[in-house]
């Protein structure tokens, strides 16, 4: 194999890029009217957890197997993603201001 044959391969390989089109591939499901920013820090958000937590769990778990590991950091992206955006979704519906002002007021008798 020549010198790019052997960098493609490991680029394929890597978590990371199962992570990253996971992560995009599931772009497509953000709530409709969510803004560049909520992509973005949701495409973060896939990356991270598949690039850091899906890792973890493998070796927790303990599975060996490199096809394995790639095909959970794909669906850490994808899932991961989706999750923050609804996450994202449920914070900026909810109002803490007023669950935290009837958290400290008394209620009258």
């Amino acid at each position: 194999m020549s010198w790019i044959d052997d960098k493609i391969m490991d680029i394929t390989q890597s978590p990371a890029v199962a992570a990253a089109a996971g992560s995009l591939l599931s772009l497509g499901w953000m709530p409709i009217g969510s803004t560049w920013m909520n992509k973005i820090s949701s495409l973060g958000a896939g990356l991270g957890s598949a690039v850091y937590l899906v890792p973890w769990l493998v070796s927790v778990v303990g599975i060996d197997s490199a096809k394995a590991v790639l095909a959970f950091s794909f669906i850490g992206g994808f899932l991961g993603l989706l999750a923050l955006s609804r996450a994202w979704d449920y914070v900026s519906t909810t109002p803490f201001g007023e669950l935290l002002t009837s958290l400290f007021t008394r209620k009258q008798q």
